[in-house]
């Protein structure tokens, strides 16, 4: 694995290696040793995988003080265009969004930090994202801004969202809880 910088604080790309033989292939995604001072829990503590079809959208999602959680996505089969929005008051790319196009044949991953939010497109039928966390998961704590509210522009016509995502709030740096 190496992980390399991106334009906001704390976000880095993970490019994985995937060893192919006879039987196929083989994807390591989370090793302690490589993202030591990066993913700051002493274990993980939940994965998560959804199925999403073509133009499903999902985000942008976050988890709310004091649940807040660092996660590292991983598109496992099929494509998504991922986006990540940096909402932290303190961080000098407050503000700022980065998209970043991953897919299961050329194996990448992001390791988001807490206090940005998450949301990807699907660009495939039967497309599957992985999520590794290092906090547990909290209904209560578990919040979102409007997918449409903070610069990005979504390049679908016809979005499949949630009712959740649907009728999220629009972003404020003003009531940002970070």
């Amino acid at each position: 694995m190496k992980l390399t910088k991106t334009k906001i604080r704390g976000l880095h790309c993970v490019d994985y290696v995937m060893p192919k033989d006879a039987r196929g292939e083989f994807l390591k995604i989370f090793s302690p040793e490589i993202f030591r001072g990066l993913f700051p829990a002493k274990k993980l503590e939940e994965v998560f995988v959804t199925r999403s079809a073509r133009n499903v959208v999902r985000g942008m999602h976050f988890q709310s003080p004091p649940f807040e959680h660092d996660k590292l996505v991983s598109c496992i089969q099929g494509r998504i265009l991922d986006v990540v929005f940096d909402m932290r008051k303190r961080s000098d790319t407050f503000g700022t969004f980065q998209a970043f196009r991953l897919n299961a044949k050329h194996p990448q991953g992001l390791l988001i930090p807490r206090g940005c939010a998450h949301g990807f497109l699907s660009l495939l039928d039967n497309t599957l994202v992985c999520y590794l966390t290092n906090r547990r998961h909290n209904r209560t704590k578990d919040s979102g801004i409007h997918w449409r509210s903070f610069g990005f522009k979504w390049p679908v016509k016809k979005p499949i969202l949630s009712r959740r995502d649907e009728i999220s709030p629009p972003w404020s740096p003003h009531t940002s809880l970070f």
